[in-house]
């Protein structure tokens, strides 16, 4: 992801007025912002009010059109809430292509996005900041088993580690410089969603090369083959190769955010925003807060937000009073929970079978572990579903 210095020039007024005058003309458009930042070129982020696929045709055949002229310009579709959703979240691509940008066409009666006081839009570009530190911190949780996996050679655990890495960085960066991250799994596809769009991003792997079409071979087969199959092979150097990539991706993600967390600085600081954005008019009783303050007043805040964004693991259990129920995974499907419940009694049947229990030191009690493993696979079969099925059965049966 290589930082380009191109100086981009400022779209043309005509070929603008000419843009916004058919953008018009299309319903259920709520407002257009057009940026431009000599790093990023020109974004223009189009909001509607529901997004659906015939219009998001339509609008991109419009810009078909203006990008004949311009080819560097790139443009982004959302739901308008989904738009003020994110922004309150601290998502730094409405920050900076939205709030920070110029509004050419409102077709509503609905509120500007960039309707910010200063104080606000600090706040928001300092929650963006956090945001991808705890983003990041989250990640690198995955580092953590691709070591343990590396101590015991066991190289297929290590590539599935390294497979989710690189694809929550991807959707990590998605986030922030696309609006939006691409749910999938196949690191393939974040290839192609992710780097047409995001500037001054080198692929990860480059696809001209066989070596590189390889890797990410064995990577996107690590997700599924790697916990479903064991004919799934990979060498150590392979997992070495790829771990590295993963390492630069993350350093690549920061560098990504951090060019694009000073352009929101620079266009802050521009007096021709400051005349767009209405600054807080001062409060004659309410004695002015010290800079010390004020910072301990954000991290307070920051941190009371961390603490009810982060504490959702544990919720009350909708039957039994005083207790909790635990999210512990998300799946694609009933497919995907079978076979992670059909792993797990694998794991204990071959930790009973061939299990050496008496290395292990009395105080770990590994039976113990293993019915409370067993325990967590009895809670995870879907036992509605089969009654349901049996229901469907029954009722087809009758009718054939």
């Amino acid at each position: 992801m290589e930082h380009a210095d191109e100086n981009y020039k400022a779209i043309d007024p005509n070929v603008l007025n000419k843009f916004r005058q058919k953008i018009q003309a299309v319903e259920d458009i709520e407002q257009v912002y057009l940026s431009e930042a000599i790093r990023e070129g020109t974004v223009i982020t189009i909001l509607v009010k529901q997004e659906s696929p015939v219009l998001s045709q339509k609008i991109s055949y419009l810009m078909e059109n203006l990008l004949e002229n311009l080819p560097k310009l790139r443009f982004r579709i959302y739901n308008f809430a989904y738009a003020k959703q994110e922004l309150e979240k601290g998502n730094l691509y409405f920050i900076k292509n939205c709030i920070l940008g110029e509004l050419i066409s409102k077709g509503s009666t609905l509120e500007k996005l960039n309707l910010r006081n200063r104080e606000e839009l600090e706040t928001l570009i300092e929650k963006a900041a956090f945001e991808l530190e705890n983003e990041i911190e989250r990640i690198n949780s995955f580092t953590v088993g691709i070591s343990f996996y590396w101590k015991r050679k066991e190289w297929a655990g290590a590539a599935f580690l390294i497979h989710q890495k690189i694809e929550w960085l991807y959707r990590c960066v998605e986030t922030f410089a696309m609006g939006k991250p691409l749910i999938c799994h196949k690191i393939k596809n974040h290839l192609n969603y992710a780097h047409p769009f995001i500037h001054g991003a080198g692929p990860l792997f480059d696809t001209n090369r066989r070596i590189n079409i390889q890797l990410l071979d064995i990577l996107d087969r690590a997700y599924i083959e790697s916990r479903y199959s064991s004919g799934y092979d990979i060498t150590k150097k392979e997992v070495k190769i790829l771990s590295k990539r993963a390492e630069i991706m993350e350093q690549q993600v920061r560098e990504i955010f951090s060019f694009r967390l000073k352009e929101c600085y620079e266009l802050l600081e521009k007096e021709k925003l400051s005349a767009e954005i209405p600054l807080e008019q001062p409060k004659i009783h309410k004695p002015a807060e010290s800079p010390t303050e004020k910072t301990d007043q954000t991290k307070e805040h920051f941190l009371a937000e961390k603490l009810l964004n982060n504490l959702v693991m544990l919720k009350p259990h909708d039957t039994y009073k005083g207790k909790y129920k635990v999210d512990l995974l998300y799946v694609e499907g009933y497919g995907e929970l079978l076979f992670t419940i059909r792993s797990l009694l694998y794991l204990c049947i071959n930790s009973l079978e061939y299990g050496d229990f008496k290395t292990y030191s009395p105080d770990r009690n590994p039976k113990s572990n293993i019915q409370d493993v067993l325990e967590l696979v009895s809670r995870l079969i879907p036992i509605e579903e089969g009654d349901l099925l049996d229901e469907l059965r029954e009722i087809v049966q009758s009718r054939s």
